[in-house]
């Protein structure tokens, strides 16, 4: 993908080498802390079955979003992205476990706005997208095994001044709105006592079109998906990623809480792609030309929970 190497450990812009590497060991130490909670806990008290419910209705309800490269979206008219191709890893494994040949998968398309209520309230089991796993999160949803660490980023227009944080003092800043990304734009702000107008979008597309059409300075998302947004745009050489990253983010796939043995069979599959190297495949295919940063990597092999 145009400029960006997943497995560069170079320093961000602006930053020493040694904070570079502390925020590698604050990130593998986030991994390992994930691996240890998983081994540990035991399962909650009974409540949701999915499982059972999908032996009546033939079919799992999947979330995705259409608007979320390279985890999650739309191609063709079909839901495509690594996080799509996981969850259907995750279905291939219930048809085996659970004697269910025929299981069915159904899409239902989700926004940032809608996707945790849609969850909540049955309209899909299981979220399929690029979430990112938080505390607050986890006191209303459970979570799987870890799919993805990264971190947050800015893109720019080739032709602004804007290259990172500290310029955009009085700047139109562009993030979808009700996320986690939002929320840790404005805490970063605030930090920083920077004063900007934050602006919220639906759906990545339309922030992106905005960037273009140069109605906000920046656009703030995770730094891997604005990595593929640029290289999908129109004018690609137009836009540039700034090189630090300005958070470390796990993604999980979120499902309902206490909905134990969907959860379980979700960890089966992935600890099974974490430990076949499936999981570097099928990273390729979404990443081409790339290679898994050294967090990535990690998580690999800190997230292949034994299965006996």
């Amino acid at each position: 993908m145009t400029g960006h190497q997943h497995g560069s450990t170079r320093p961000a812009r602006g930053l020493g080498a040694g904070w570079f590497a502390s925020v590698q060991r604050i990130g593998l130490a986030i991994v390992t802390a994930s691996a240890l909670i998983f081994l540990s806990c035991t399962a909650s008290p009974a409540g949701a079955d999915t499982v059972e419910a999908l032996k009546e209705r033939k079919s799992i309800i999947l979330g995705v979003r259409a608007d979320q490269p390279p985890f999650s979206q739309i191609k063709d008219g079909k839901p495509d992205g690594y996080a799509v191709a996981l969850c259907q890893e995750i279905v291939k494994t219930l048809r085996e476990t659970q004697n269910m040949p025929d299981l069915g998968i159904t899409y239902v398309t989700v926004s940032a706005d809608s996707r945790f209520d849609d969850l909540a309230t049955g309209k899909i089991d299981l979220l399929c997208e690029g979430t990112s796993e938080t505390i607050q999160r986890m006191q209303k949803f459970d979570f799987t095994l870890q799919i993805w660490v990264s971190g947050t980023g800015l893109m720019t227009r080739t032709d602004s001044d804007v290259a990172n944080m500290r310029d955009l003092e009085g700047e139109r800043i562009g993030v979808v709105g009700n996320t986690s990304t939002e929320a840790m734009l404005r805490a970063t702000l605030h930090r920083l006592l920077i004063t900007g107008d934050v602006v919220t979008f639906e759906s990545h597309l339309s922030a992106l079109k905005a960037l273009e059409d140069k109605k906000i300075a920046a656009y703030f998302a995770d730094r891997d998906t604005l990595v593929v947004l640029r290289a999908q745009s129109k004018e690609p050489d137009s836009l540039r990623v700034a090189d630090e990253s300005l958070s470390l983010e796990p993604f999980a796939f979120a499902l309902r809480p206490n909905d134990d043995r969907l959860r379980v069979i979700a960890n089966l599959a992935l600890s099974r792609l974490y430990r076949s190297g499936k999981a570097q495949e099928l990273f390729h295919v979404y990443f081409p030309n790339s290679e898994p940063s050294a967090l990535l990597k990690a998580l690999f092999i800190l997230q292949a929970i034994p299965e006996i």
